[in-house]
């Protein structure tokens, strides 16, 4: 990583007015390791008033660093296969930054989200056009295994989020532009197969806390019901 960190300075110069720029130091999340993105804490060196000590970086794997930004390295006997998990890395990263773009414009959105100070979503490969969220520092709270489980509280808060997420997306305008294009959903692998193999993996990781989880996916039905939902979405229909 460019210890200078001249991205970083001219990223976040619109918004912090600081008088000099030394450098940054960069480190990584052991505890927030993403299998889609890198997710790394960056200490600026600058001088000025009321500047952040810490940020958060997250950057979509198929970057392999800030300065480069250089894709993945694609095998030649699996070159379908790579060339379908960048695609979807993209889309994801893309979805994610879209949805803070819609938000930023609300005076109060369905969920809380972190303060976003840069938002870049490119599909280039060069030093100034790489991918990147540079997002506010929310270290002081703290993240829970899911195998481990919320409290009912917790749990309560984060269904009544979800429940809010929804409601909102079915009441107001802009989801069209968010996620997968049709083109793009015959691209990827079916997130309906996707969901199945996460289910897999939870049930084999603990089946005491999973066992059932066969139940919800065949609530979700066996047909590919991700591709129903946005044909649905895109028309304006309900579900």
């Amino acid at each position: 990583m460019d210890q200078k960190g001249e991205w970083l300075s001219d990223a976040l110069r619109a918004t912090f007015h600081f008088r000099k720029w030394n450098g940054v130091k960069f480190e990584g999340l052991h505890e927030a390791k993403g299998y889609m993105s890198q997710i790394m804490r960056a200490y600026p060196d600058w001088e000025g008033e009321q500047l952040p000590e810490s940020f958060i970086i997250k950057i979509p794997t198929y970057s392999t660093t800030a300065e480069k930004a250089i894709d993945i390295p694609i095998d030649n006997e699996n070159d379908n296969e790579c060339q379908k998990t960048i695609l979807l890395i993209k889309i994801f990263h893309r979805t994610e930054s879209k949805i803070y773009e819609l938000f930023e414009q609300l005076e109060s959105p369905p969920v809380p989200t972190p303060r976003v100070y840069f938002n870049r979503n490119s599909s280039g490969t060069w030093n100034d056009e790489f991918s990147v969220l540079v997002m506010e520092d929310l270290g002081k709270y703290s993240t829970v295994d899911i195998v481990v489980g919320f409290n009912d509280m917790q749990m309560y808060a984060i269904v009544d989020a979800i429940v809010d997420l929804h409601v909102y997306s079915f009441t107001h305008n802009g989801w069209e532009s968010v996620g997968f294009s049709l083109q793009e959903l015959k691209e990827t692998e079916s997130i309906a197969t996707i969901l199945g193999a996460l289910a897999d993996r939870l049930k084999q990781r603990s089946p005491y806390h999973f066992g059932k989880i066969d139940m919800l996916m065949e609530l979700l039905g066996k047909d590919d019901w991700s591709e129903r939902y946005l044909i649905s979405c895109h028309s304006g229909g309900i579900l």
